[in-house]
């Protein structure tokens, strides 16, 4: 699709980007919503002239899908590929409506997706950090990640917000209109609860 991006790797031709950005995606089973974030995303990357690098982190079928651990194997691995002054992490149903809605890092974790479709476009709750969140790398590890006893649905997004409070950090969130996302329909699994 894309024959100029070179392992996921995103990049203006014309000048250079503030920030080194890794996009991780926690998926398993979700072609056709990878493919329709992939079709939305990099034209939007592209237009913010973002330095950005997809990983795409695929969990194998033999456990219950655990998206904080995907997370954190996908941090790890963007690492190793590279050093990152940012990590974003995207959920693979999410995609931003805004331009303006901009792939970054700020000094405090930066909620993207403060405002889903699929709740018409109205904040869960205050705490709320699912769908879409960046983090500047060192801010990440000083949190020490995503919980990784979170199976199928739920609780490792609550669990992050906490550990973002204990650390003394607040949840920065983009204006209202310009945090609109997009949610792609999927059967939402049921919670299980925890291992």
């Amino acid at each position: 699709m894309y024959p100029d991006i070179d392992n996921g790797h995103i990049y203006p031709k014309n000048c250079r980007a503030k920030q080194k950005i890794a996009i991780v995606i926690p998926y398993r089973n979700r072609e056709t919503h990878l493919h329709q974030w992939l079709l939305n995303v990099i034209p939007l990357l592209r237009r913010q002239q973002a330095d950005a690098t997809i990983f795409v982190s695929e969990q194998a079928e033999v456990e219950n899908f655990n998206r904080g651990m995907m997370k954190n194997i996908g941090f790890i691995e963007a690492t190793k590929y590279d050093q990152f002054d940012c990590v974003v992490f995207n959920d693979v149903d999410y995609v931003p409506e805004d331009d303006h809605n901009i792939y970054q890092c700020l000094p405090q974790p930066n909620h993207m997706a403060g405002r889903p479709e699929k709740k018409g476009y109205k904040l869960y709750y205050g705490g709320f950090t699912g769908g879409i969140i960046s983090f500047r790398t060192d801010v990440f590890k000083g949190i020490n990640g995503y919980s990784n006893k979170f199976f199928v649905w739920g609780g490792e997004d609550d669990n992050l917000g906490k550990r973002i409070k204990k650390a003394g950090l607040i949840i920065s969130r983009p204006l209202y209109n310009v945090s609109h996302c997009t949610t792609l329909r999927h059967k939402v699994d049921k919670r299980l609860p925890l291992r």
